[in-house]
């Protein structure tokens, strides 16, 4: 079974009045599922057509094969970027044309972003983001200063563990929506499966875009009130740089989108960058800041010297992250995994991740497969690890 999902920070879900409300969204939703037995490579760098049919209603759906499943499920990109998991149910004819498969341009990309939003807003450019927003040009500043700083981050936090990534071949699309209405609103348009109650933030891998809103809920403040503002809610501006880091890491070739990428790690890659640093002109500064929420709660739930999830368990199953009861422990065991590994595991973390970026869309992962893929890399029993993770949590201080 591979799960396709829409990432949201479970910053959203806290309510800031404890994990119980977790029950309201889990912060990583499932979007689709499809049983599949294999994968076919695509051919050729050629354009696919697909009619489709769908409760009584027609189409046809252009773009780049990316994978197929044995079972006749296939996976389209198309133009825009965003993926088409259709099932052999919807697909009514198929043939591959003679055309070369082309993204949009960014000029192209803006305008699509435009006519999807509607009325009202406006793109501004940054040097590798395109935010679309009828926020102000003000909060457009600032979260466009924030994410290139994630960015340059990003990047060389993986030149550091030596990994292969790939710049983005295109400025990376960012809606920002002023009023949280209007956020929920577009929001259910395009995952009409999904609640999204106080959530201020999610990236879909489907559709390859961050959703943020407002936070400020004030679009006359300049640039130095925005920061005064963003700095009273810490872990809501946590979450642009959370999302950030997920549309970064989907890509740049360290994921790949649709693959049966293992949850602990694309949520703990996350929460390892987002903590804020209040001292910070952006209120963000790099990542590995000791996270001042999940450290504690790490702390908190291993005082019995044992990790709340057994190792083998967070490596692989997912289900974990999709329960009140279970999803604190799992982010803070994630979040602690992660930050373990980076500093002191530096190059087993990097073999790790290779493999990782080896996994390929619609190609399942046994659990037996994702255990052996960590082992190898760390080289050591899995049985050690909790023992050492533990001590070295301890000796950490959060951030402020």
């Amino acid at each position: 079974m591979i799960a396709v999902l829409i990432a949201v920070s479970e910053v959203a879900c806290v309510r800031f009045s404890g994990w119980r409300s977790l029950l309201l969204i889990s912060s990583v939703i499932l979007s689709f599922s499809s049983p599949v037995l294999s994968q076919t490579e695509p051919v050729g760098n050629f354009v696919t057509e697909v009619q489709v049919q769908e409760g009584g209603t027609s189409g046809i759906i252009q773009g780049l094969l990316r994978a197929e499943s044995s079972d006749g499920t296939v996976l389209l990109e198309d133009a825009l970027g965003k993926y088409h998991l259709l099932p052999p149910a919807e697909i009514q004819q198929r043939q591959q044309t003679s055309a070369v498969f082309q993204k949009l341009s960014d000029d192209e990309l803006m305008a699509s972003l435009l006519t999807e939003v509607g009325d009202g807003f406006e793109v501004a450019e940054t040097e590798h983001f395109l935010i679309c927003t009828n926020s102000g040009a003000a909060y457009a500043e600032f979260c466009g200063k924030l994410l290139e700083k994630v960015y340059a981050e990003f990047f060389t936090w993986s030149e550091n563990l030596q990994l292969s990534l790939t710049p983005p071949p295109r400025r990376l699309p960012i809606l920002i929506f002023a009023a949280e209405s209007e956020f929920q609103a577009h929001a259910a348009k395009i995952h009409p499966e999904t609640p999204f109650e106080n959530t201020p933030g999610f990236y879909t891998v489907r559709d390859n875009q961050v959703l943020l809103w407002d936070l400020t809920r004030d679009r006359t403040l300049r640039f130095s009130a925005i920061r005064k503002k963003l700095s009273e809610s810490p872990l809501q501006l946590a979450t642009i740089v959370h999302e950030a880091v997920h549309q970064l890491a989907f890509n740049s070739g360290l994921q790949n989108r649709f693959a049966d990428n293992p949850l602990w790690f694309s949520e703990g890659l996350a929460l390892y960058f987002e903590q804020v640093s209040l001292r910070s002109p952006l209120l963000w500064s790099k990542p590995g800041l000791i996270n001042s929420r999940h450290h504690p709660e790490f702390l908190r739930r291993t005082a019995d010297e044992r990790v709340p999830i057994p190792l083998p368990e967070l490596l692989t199953s997912d289900r974990t992250f999709q329960t009140a009861e279970s999803a604190p422990a799992a982010y803070a065991q994630s979040w602690a995994l992660m930050a373990w590994l980076v500093r002191q595991h530096p190059e087993q973390l990097a073999q790790y991740i290779r493999q990782l970026q080896a996994l390929q869309p619609l190609q399942p992962v046994s659990a037996d497969q994702r255990t052996q893929m960590f082992q190898e890399s760390l080289g050591s029993p899995l049985e050690e690890i909790p023992g050492d993770l533990i001590a070295w949590a301890r000796r950490q201080r959060s951030s402020r």
